[in-house]
């Protein structure tokens, strides 16, 4: 009797005991038992209990997943922080202390897809700070170095393919007109920060053209309105200036007001003090000095003089602007030269009609520069400059004087291996091997200038193979203007007309004497 008694009460203080410890979270990592109770004579009473002490705060037991799991959702391995085990001998690494933790984790998971788990598991759910790093934030503003689908970056990716938004356009764009392939005769590109990778050698042509060339197009059709490209009328300024008085050959000259300023030296309005005669005066620096000798004179020559000199020696031709005077000092020289009233350059004329002329004034104005061209290399004389900004015109009258000898050379048959001049003029076959023949080069200049006066722009490469074919019309032109501008810009030179026989062409037939 008295033993059934005092196995109750033991019982009894052994299930309060029980209950007690129940709740009680665990103060030590490595202490999962209580010990057993024992009788007053030594005994456990429960001795026969082999089940472990139940120490269970929020069910880790439980077949459903842990309120705080790893967001990766398609994790292939398990994460390295793992529910508190309460058989587990070892401690768990990052062991959850409350759920409801007021101090949220710093690292949070940031991508739900991602393969491989965060190694650092979030603990609260409940975090009322947010987590330093947001998972997936679209509208983050500082968006990843490589965003491909980023349509709200504020600052777009370096590499951004998709981007919609965009404020700063991708560095390699396709399609792009300045194409690293450069075309055989690649224009200067304006706005270029970078040159071309094929660049002509321009020694003397320091400035570039005022024509902005027009970007190549290769979905460029002949059948263009001629002049549909025209440029911008640019703005040219006369610069006025305190005159002066040179004196040049026992002449004195009144110096005035800059008229242009180029590579090969500054020109100025000037007057002969002698008659009022109007006159051009030009000064150029010896960048090198390079000198000739000219029958009739004691001392060699600079270059530019002995050309511009050779040019008028003879009968005299008007296409060819004349060379008055010169002197010749230690470091520069001077050269005073006709100045035709009123004049223009051809650019700037061009520029006024905004590029559309007749085709009357299109012959007429050709047959003067293949005259003057013609004149200079029957005198020995290749210019190797003629463009638009090389030609001043008439506009009342439409006549046409090339001037600016600095870029030009003596010619011989020889084969030239240095191209001076304006690098959209050069000929394609110094480009493909590095050298040119004098008077094939020249057709190729005259052709190139007839292309800009009829679209504006300088021919690129989707251009000249449509140019090579010798049947394809242009739009508002003549047969024979069409065949006359082809056979000037054939690729092979050897197809080219000959430059002697220009002014006989069936295109300058109906053209009147003047």
């Amino acid at each position: 009797m008295l033993f059934t008694v005092l196995g109750l009460i033991a019982l009894f203080l052994g299930e309060r005991n029980t209950n007690a410890t129940v709740g009680v979270e665990v103060q030590e990592e490595d202490q999962h038992d209580v010990p057993p109770l024992r009788s007053s004579d030594g005994q456990e009473i429960d001795a026969c209990c082999k089940e472990p002490l139940l120490v269970e705060p929020v069910s880790v037991h439980s077949e459903e997943p842990s309120l705080v799991e790893p967001d990766s959702v398609h994790s292939e391995q398990p994460s390295l922080v793992e529910p508190v085990s309460v058989h587990n001998e070892e401690p768990s690494l990052v062991e959850p202390v409350s759920v409801h933790s007021e101090e949220p984790s710093l690292v949070e998971f940031v991508s739900v897809h991602s393969e491989q788990p965060s190694l650092v598991e979030s603990v609260s759910v409940h975090s009322e700070q947010p987590s330093l790093v947001e998972p997936d934030s679209v509208h983050s503003e500082q968006p990843s170095l490589v965003e491909p689908d980023s349509v709200r970056s504020e600052q777009p990716s370096l590499v951004e393919p998709d981007s919609v938004h965009s404020e700063q356009t991708s560095l390699v764009e396709p399609d792009s007109v300045h194409s690293e392939e450069p075309s055989l005769v690649e224009p200067v590109s304006v706005h270029s920060e970078q040159p071309s990778l094929v660049e002509p050698v321009s020694v003397h042509s320091e400035q570039p053209s005022l024509v902005e060339p027009v970007s190549d197009d290769p979905s460029f059709d002949f059948s263009d309105e001629p002049g549909s490209h025209a440029v911008e009328d640019p703005t040219c300024q006369t610069e006025d200036k305190e005159t002066q008085i040179i004196e040049i050959n026992s002449q004195g000259y009144e110096i005035g007001a800059e008229l242009d300023k180029g590579g090969c030296g500054t020109v100025y309005e000037g007057s002969r003090l002698e008659d009022g005669l109007q006159v051009a005066v030009k000064v150029s620096n010896f960048k090198k000095k390079q000198l000739i000798s000219v029958d009739g004179f004691d001392e060699p020559l600079p270059l530019e003089i002995a050309l511009h000199f050779l040019a008028n020696k003879g009968p005299k031709v008007k296409e060819i602007i004349e060379l008055l005077d010169w002197k010749v000092e230690a470091d520069h020289y001077f050269m005073v030269l006709e100045r035709p009233i009123p004049c223009v350059s051809l650019f700037d004329f061009l520029s006024k009609h905004r590029g559309i002329l007749p085709e009357d004034k299109l012959r007429k104005i050709m047959l003067q520069t293949i005259i003057a061209a013609q004149t200079c290399c029957q005198r020995g004389v290749l210019h190797r400059d003629i463009k638009l900004e090389n030609l001043l015109i008439n506009p009342d009258t439409l006549e046409v004087k090339l001037i600016d000898f600095g870029c030009g050379d003596l010619l011989t048959e020889d084969i030239y291996k240095e191209f001076r001049g304006t690098r959209e003029f050069a000929p394609p076959e110094f480009w493909r091997i590095g050298r040119y023949r004098g008077e094939p080069a020249t057709v190729w200049s005259l052709g190139v200038v007839l292309f800009l006066m009829i679209f504006c722009r300088y021919p690129g490469k989707a251009d000249l193979p449509k140019v090579n074919n010798k049947h394809i019309p242009i739009n508002g032109l003549s047969k024979e203007c069409c065949d006359f501008f082809h056979g000037c810009l054939q690729l092979n030179q050897m197809d080219r007309l000959n430059l002697q026989k220009l002014n006989s062409h069936e295109w300058f037939k109906e053209l009147n004497t003047f």
